[in-house]
C-alpha cells in the first residue's frame, strides 16, 4: 500500500467507522461514480450526435424524392443519431410495405414511425432515474451516516469517561463529513438531471416533427406515383 493511502486510511474519521459507517460511505461513493458515469456518457453522446444530426437535417431539407431520401438514409453516419434512425425506420417500413401491404402503406409507415419514436424517447430517458435517485437519496444517506457516526462517537466517549468539549467536538465534527459527502453527490446529480430533462423537452418535439416530415415526404411521393384514372 502506498504512503498516500496509508495516510488517508489513518484519518480519524475513517478509523472511527464501523461496518454500518463503511457501508454508508461505500454507498455514497458508488452513487457518486455512477452519477459521474451517466453524466459523462450523456454529454459525450450529445457532443458526438449534435454535428451529425445538424448535417443530416440540413441535407434532409434539400431532398424531395424517395431516391434522394434513401440515399441519405444509407449514409454510414445516418444511424448515429435519432433523426437518422427515424428516417431509416421510415424508409425500411415504406419499402417493406410495398410487398406486404401495398393497400395500407401509410398505416404501415405510421406504425413504424410511432414505434421508432417510442424507442428514441425511451433511449433519451437513459440514466435519468439513477440521477434522480442519487439526487433524492444521497443527502438522507449522508445524514443517516452522520447520525450513526455521532451516536457511535458519543457512545465511545461515554465509555471512556471523557466528557470535555475537546473530546466531543472532534468526533462530532468528523461525523458531519458524511452529510457533506451526501450533498456533494446530490447537488451535481440534481443539476444534471434537470438539465437533461430540459434538453429532452426540447428535442422530443423536434423528433416528432421530423417523423411527421418523413411521413409527409413518403406519402406525397406515393400519391404522385399513383395511377391516374382517365
Amino acid at each position: 500500500m502506498s504512503p498516500a493511502w496509508q495516510i488517508l486510511l489513518s484519518h480519524p474519521f475513517l478509523t472511527r467507522l464501523d461496518a454500518i459507517g463503511w457501508t454508508v460511505l461505500a454507498t455514497l461513493i458508488g452513487l457518486f461514480f455512477a452519477a459521474v458515469g451517466v453524466i459523462g456518457a450523456r454529454v459525450w453522446l450529445a457532443w458526438r450526435e449534435h454535428p451529425l444530426a445538424t448535417a443530416f437535417r440540413t441535407a434532409f431539407v434539400q431532398i424531395d424524392t424517395l431516391a434522394d431520401f434513401a440515399a441519405l438514409v444509407n449514409r454510414p453516419e445516418a444511424t448515429c443519431h435519432p433523426f437518422g434512425r427515424i428516417a431509416a425506420a421510415a424508409c425500411a417500413a415504406w419499402t417493406t410495405s410495398e410487398r406486404r401491404a401495398p393497400l395500407h402503406r401509410s398505416e404501415w409507415l405510421y406504425r413504424a414511425l410511432q414505434t421508432q419514436l417510442e424507442r428514441e424517447v425511451a433511449e433519451r430517458e437513459w440514466g435519468l432515474t439513477l440521477l434522480a435517485t442519487a439526487a433524492n437519496t444521497a443527502p438522507y444517506i449522508g445524514l443517516f451516516g452522520t447520525v450513526w457516526s455521532i451516536y457511535h462517537a458519543l457512545t465511545a466517549i461515554a465509555i471512556s469517561g471523557e466528557a470535555s468539549l475537546t473530546a466531543v467536538a472532534g468526533p462530532v465534527g468528523e461525523a458531519l463529513i458524511m452529510t457533506a459527502i451526501g450533498l456533494a453527490v446530490a447537488i451535481p446529480a440534481a443539476i444534471a438531471h434537470n438539465l437533461f430533462v430540459r434538453h429532452n423537452r426540447l428535442v422530443i418535439p423536434e423528433l416528432e416533427a421530423f417523423a411527421h416530415e418523413c411521413y409527409l415526404l413518403l406519402t406525397a411521393e406515393n400519391e404522385e406515383n399513383a395511377p391516374r384514372t382517365p
